[in-house]
């Protein structure tokens, strides 16, 4: 045994020159199969689906709600049309010839030039025509004189306009009571009369292109005339 060597076992090479294998590295060495258990399953659902979107329900909602009020305010505005007012703007006296000296039967006549205003509220045109339309005169519950019938026309939307009125009236007795021959005597005497105005026009507003409202404007006014001075005043329309 003593000349027998014995060969020195070869050292470990360091492990800083030569790593180690994998097998210290990899989690997973060895096939799935062999030594480790398999991951858990998990079932495939497909494409991922969006979560619905909170914001775009909330704007929806808010543009139906502005649309909503938006349509409320155009039918109240718009498509509810209102009757255009009708006034006496100015009226004027020419041949004006009177006598009270019967008490009975006075007697009364001249020419009345009044100028009417229109004034069209809506936001549509209005036509108006002479069919149906009348203007007349009354003192003391007398009907001093009527015309029917007046010129036709039309005025823009939310404009005002004229018109032109000229008629003859007058009162020479018959066709009243004593009562109100009385009172318009003593108008006469006091060369103050007290009148009353009215009217009424009939006509179409147009609210779009194809939709039309029919309606009619009626007036009524009191006013007081000076035979002194041949000038109305005092004038109020309702």
């Amino acid at each position: 045994m003593e000349g027998y060597k014995t060969q020195s076992p070869q050292p470990f090479v360091p492990s800083k020159l030569h790593p180690r294998s994998d097998h210290d590295h990899d989690p997973y060495p060895y096939p799935y199969p062999y030594h480790y258990p398999l991951p858990p399953f998990t079932p495939s659902r497909g494409p991922a689906r969006r979560r619905p979107c909170n914001k775009c329900l909330f704007y929806f909602l808010a543009f139906f709600v502005a649309l909503c009020i938006g349509l409320l305010v155009f039918s109240l505005v718009v498509l509810r049309p209102d009757s255009p007012s009708l006034h006496i703007e100015i009226a004027t006296v020419k041949n004006l010839a009177y006598d009270a000296s019967s008490w009975e039967s006075p007697f009364l006549n001249m020419t009345l030039d009044a100028g009417l205003s229109l004034r069209n509220r809506n936001y549509g045109r209005y036509e108006f025509t002479g069919n149906g339309s009348v203007l007349g005169l009354a003192c003391e519950g007398i009907v001093l004189g009527e015309k029917k019938n007046l010129r036709g026309g039309s005025v823009g939307g939310r404009e005002t306009g004229r018109i032109r009125v000229e008629m003859v009236v007058g009162y020479s007795g018959g066709g009243a009571g004593m009562a109100a021959a009385g009172n318009l005597s003593r108008g006469i005497d006091e060369r103050m009369l007290k009148l009353r105005s009215y009217g009424r026009i009939a006509g179409k507003v147009h609210l779009l292109k194809y939709l039309k409202r029919s309606l009619s404007s009626e007036m009524n006014c009191t006013l007081t005339l000076n035979l002194s001075t041949k000038n109305f005043q005092d004038l109020v329309c309702q």
